[in-house]
């Protein structure tokens, strides 16, 4: 939001319009940002309504989906990009969301009363 209103804003805006008039960069390209933009406005909508640990429990399955999806579109070779070897990003994001669903099961577990 308050990119415009700084010098330096208004550069790197303008040096954004005019890669993607001269072709240097696609308008595609921009849909990352848009929907990175999206998902912290989502979260931070949701969260308010959901809590921390609802957001957490359905935020990480659908980011790994979301990566998974990519991983089998870059294989297949569906855009541009031409097909990819792709052995090590699904090997790595096996492995963090292994981390990551043991991390939420030991921080789920009940907690011991003292007497």
């Amino acid at each position: 939001m308050a990119v415009p209103l700084l010098p330096v804003g208004r550069r790197g805006l303008g040096l954004l319009c005019a890669a993607v008039r001269s072709g240097q960069l696609r308008w595609w390209h921009l849909t990352g940002g848009v929907c990175g933009a999206l998902f912290v406005a989502g979260q931070g909508i949701s969260v308010g309504s959901v809590g921390v640990a609802g957001y957490g429990a359905w935020s990480g399955p659908g980011m790994l989906t979301l990566a998974v999806a990519t991983i089998v579109v870059r294989r297949i070779g569906v855009l541009v990009f031409g097909l990819a070897s792709v052995a090590g990003q699904l090997l790595g994001a096996v492995l963090l969301d292994a981390i990551t669903f043991l991390a939420l099961l030991l921080a789920a577990r009940p907690v011991p009363e003292r007497r």
